[in-house]
């Protein structure tokens, strides 16, 4: 894979709300960015083509190189729009029931709409849903036609359009939706990107029928393969080698799994790429706490300085950059953590990958 085998860490970010303005784009550039994300969990393909351009343009003002990486979004469980309100409050142990999409939202009677048909089809009751990252828990009590009823075993903030996972043992999330078969078409086809990342990857064969998709499009795109899921850390030796890169996601990946074992698992794809010789991106919550602080925090800049030592090819932010009130300064400090850091024993962790 071209942009990652360079023998540099990159630095890559997420483009969203708070870096979709051309002059914030060169600024990111300017302080360092190597990369940029499209997230395609959200907009229309003209949007996409928009944001894509903007990113290359920002890159050319700032007289730098870009990669431009297009992230199908997957199976991914969200939530509907609540009208004119942003935020739902629930307290613990407050009662609330998902509805499907066309029953709407409805604030005083705690319903909340739910885009993905699934859920209702495949949760149970005893099932947990976690809310976004973290910011509420639910435990399914109820299933029924008319929705399903939750209690709030952690109260919190939810807000529309957010994500909703689903902690079951017999749910997996699919890698390719028919959503996702028509975008990889549309990048095949519009020659702006640098490389797809595929969503919630569970086995090789997950990377070669997206490999013989883009190829009948007449693309030879790399792909990224992205481990969110106990299946995907299970087969991730195969994945490895079917994929040209493996993205460490450790978003989906800690509310699909125990949270308490996200460091070994990690370590685990760690380990196994290394061993197959092929470049990984760590990503999530990199630098979250620069929204509090003027630099990331001790443990943020020890994460970081890990797994660069581990051999990372590139460090990734989302919700710091697409979010985030300092996106510039985010790219900045990561910028200067990587200069410091020297790898250890990197010949011996990764073998030759441009000669594997």
């Amino acid at each position: 894979m071209k942009l990652l085998n360079n023998g540099n860490v990159e630095v890559w970010f997420t483009q969203g709300p708070a870096t979709n303005d051309i002059e914030m784009l060169t600024s990111m550039f300017k302080a360092g960015a190597d990369g940029v994300r499209e997230t395609f969990s959200f907009g229309t393909h003209m949007q996409q083509a928009e944001a894509a351009s903007a990113a290359f343009n920002a890159a050319k003002n700032a007289q730098r190189e870009c990669s431009i990486i297009a992230d199908l979004e997957g199976e991914k469980m969200r939530l509907g729009p609540f009208g004119k309100t942003t935020h739902l409050r629930v307290e613990t142990g407050e009662e609330l029931r998902l509805v499907p999409l066309s029953a709407g939202f409805n604030e005083k009677e705690k319903k909340i709409p739910v885009k993905t048909a699934k859920l209702f089809l495949t949760a149970k009751e005893g099932d947990r849903l976690i809310v976004g990252d973290g910011s509420s828990i639910l435990e399914v009590s109820c299933v029924s036609k008319e929705g399903i009823t939750c209690k709030a075993v952690e109260g919190g903030i939810i807000n529309p359009n957010r994500g909703l996972t689903l902690q079951s043992g017999k749910y997996s999330p699919m890698c390719m939706t028919d959503k996702d078969i028509m975008d990889l078409k549309y990048i095949a086809k519009a020659k702006m990107y640098d490389a797809v990342a595929l969503s919630f990857v569970s086995k090789g064969e997950d990377v070669e029928m997206a490999r013989k998709m883009l190829q009948e499009e007449g693309s030879m795109l790399p792909i990224i393969a992205k481990v969110e899921t106990q299946k995907g850390v299970e087969n991730i030796k195969e994945i490895a080698m079917s994929a040209d890169a493996i993205m460490v996601a450790r978003g989906d990946l800690a509310l699909y799994v125990p949270w308490y074992e996200l460091g070994n698992m990690v370590e685990e794809i760690v380990d196994l790429t290394n061993q197959c010789r092929k470049p990984w991106i760590m990503a999530t919550q990199v630098a979250e706490g620069m929204e509090r602080f003027s630099f990331p925090t001790r443990a943020e800049i020890c994460d970081m300085s890990h797994w660069i030592r581990r051999g990372a090819s590139a460090i990734m932010v989302s919700y710091e950059t697409a979010f985030g009130p300092k996106p510039v300064a985010v790219v900045s400090a990561i910028r200067k953590i990587v200069a410091a850091v020297k790898p250890a024993n990197i010949s011996e962790e990764l073998g030759d990958r441009n000669g594997a």
